[in-house]
């Protein structure tokens, strides 16, 4: 090829050839004066060893007594390389928010029995009132018909009731008399009684009310052992067995063989 008069020998090609792989000698009639001819041409102009590129494709640019050569265009993209080594590790990074809660897990077993506790205390035992209704007939010692109880404690008092039924046989009239006493002092004890008679084959019939331990609704103070507790019947005694009225320590009925008598207790056992 001829620029700036000079011609480029086989000897000289082969040289540049061996200093650029790839690089093709353009054509004068391939190349504009001035520009690039096509994609990945580039006019080099060659000054002894030094290799000049000339990008506006003009060989009035190049250097007198040099030679223009162009280069080919891009070659193939090459195989890809092996992967480098792994980088370093790094930062942990935030903590993440926290996750819903999880199910209910199962049931675990049931754990072992304790150990035996140490002996309670005793609890103080309840106090008890108790009150003896008692009978004397045909003029022998009284005995109990009917003995009633009941527990202590209540701020109004506590009441305890009961019937019994006797026939009055002998020569004498009968005596009912009460008795009572608490498993503790300073109790105090208020009788009624309510006495009924019944001859055999006929109805009953009112026979004697006593009411409080006088005729003034009075209570009696019992102690822990059986206290006699005296009885107000009025002004009258109704039975009809030649008693006086007012406060009494038994309640006389009259005797016979078809005599029968219904006595209906109610005490009622207070503090003091």
């Amino acid at each position: 090829m001829n620029r700036k008069g000079k011609f480029i020998t086989a000897g000289i090609v082969g040289v540049l050839a061996s200093a650029f792989i790839g690089v093709s000698i353009a054509s004068a009639a391939a190349r504009p004066p001035v520009g690039r001819d096509d994609a990945g041409i580039l006019h080099v102009c060659v000054i002894g060893t030094v290799y000049h590129a000339n990008g506006t494709l003009d060989d009035s640019q190049c250097p007198s007594g040099s030679y223009a050569l162009d280069m080919g265009g891009v070659g193939p993209t090459g195989a890809t390389g092996p992967a480098g080594p792994a980088g370093a590790k790094g930062a942990t990074g935030a903590a993440g928010p926290a996750g819903a809660a999880g199910a209910k897990g199962d049931t675990g077993p049931a754990g072992a029995a304790g150990a035996k506790g140490d002996p309670g205390t005793n609890a103080q035992a309840l106090p008890y009132g108790v009150a003896l209704v008692q009978v004397a007939r045909n003029g022998a010692a009284a005995t109990t018909w009917e003995t009633l109880s009941t527990t202590l404690g209540s701020p109004v008092g506590d009441t305890t009731s009961g019937t019994f039924r006797f026939t009055c046989t002998g020569s004498v009239p009968c005596e009912v008399s009460v008795k009572a006493y608490t498993t503790v002092d300073g109790y105090q004890v208020y009788p009624r009684l309510d006495i009924m008679s019944q001859v055999e084959g006929s109805g009953e019939n009112y026979c004697e009310y006593a009411d409080g331990a006088d005729n003034n609704g009075a209570s009696q103070t019992v102690g822990t052992t059986a206290t006699a507790v005296p009885l107000g019947i009025g002004s009258t005694a109704d039975c009809g067995a030649g008693q006086a009225g007012g406060v009494v320590n038994s309640i006389l009925v009259p005797n016979g063989p078809q005599d029968h008598y219904d006595v209906t207790a109610t005490f009622v056992i207070s503090k003091k």
